[in-house]
């Protein structure tokens, strides 16, 4: 139930779909071997009801020109499909990125594929660039595996490489901006609200009206009756 919410809620063109197009993007992400359990299956889903069958196909050439096989590509798809909207032009400069430091390895890249999706100016410069200068400092002996630097929240890369040495890279945050910045932000103003949750009440009454622009649209085109049903089957 809560994924039919979540369809309704950011993806409500999907219900619009004829039942035989809904069917073959439920087909095509159980082909791809993302399970339904999975939180990841309705953002694969989202993936295959957006491109054209030739977008596709240039994802998977991106894909493979990179140096992804056909395994790596499957896997990535199931761990993050959503980076199936990235450009082919950011895939080949975060490489670049990441393989300039000498830390990471293409190998590394292809098992986090989750990395295609951060933005490689606001997430990934300015902590290579803290861990580039505590390195030349001699202030760590190892760097935080891919998957760390990826997932690591800015409120945790700050306390961890930033606070504890603020006269070697304090200067960092004023050459790349906003990242580092607003950790010390959040770091010294405890009772500042830096992420909005929105209330249950405003969910709430943004689903009915996604549940009713959905039913007028239903009842507008004739041979969109009842999707929501079809979509519950799928689930």
């Amino acid at each position: 139930m809560e994924q039919i919410i979540w369809v309704m809620y950011n993806l409500p063109r999907f219900l619009l779909h004829s039942p035989e197009y809904m069917k073959k993007f439920v087909n095509k992400v159980d082909e791809m071997g993302v399970s339904r359990d999975s939180r990841m299956f309705i953002h694969a889903l989202r993936v295959v009801s957006t491109i054209s069958y030739e977008t596709w196909e240039l994802k998977l050439k991106a894909f493979r020109k990179l140096g992804f096989s056909e395994n790596d590509i499957v896997v990535a798809f199931r761990k993050a499909p959503f980076i199936f909207g990235s450009s082919e032009k950011k895939m080949k400069e975060l490489i670049k990125v990441l393989l300039a430091t000498g830390k990471y390895d293409m190998s590394c890249i292809i098992r986090n594929p989750t990395s295609f999706s951060r933005s490689i100016e606001k997430n990934f410069k300015p902590r290579l660039h803290v861990l580039q200068i505590l390195e030349s400092e001699n202030l760590i002996q190892n760097w935080p595996s891919l998957s760390s630097l990826c997932t690591m929240s800015v409120k945790k890369f700050f306390e961890r490489f930033v606070g504890p040495y603020l006269d070697k890279v304090g200067h960092v945050n004023y050459v790349y901006g906003e990242e580092l910045l607003g950790a010390k932000k959040e770091l010294c103003n405890a009772s500042e609200v830096i992420f909005t949750v929105k209330s249950p009440t405003t969910v709430l009454q943004t689903a009915y009206n996604t549940v009713v622009f959905v039913a007028v649209s239903c009842f507008t085109l004739t041979t969109h009756k009842a999707y929501i049903y079809i979509v519950m089957l799928y689930w």
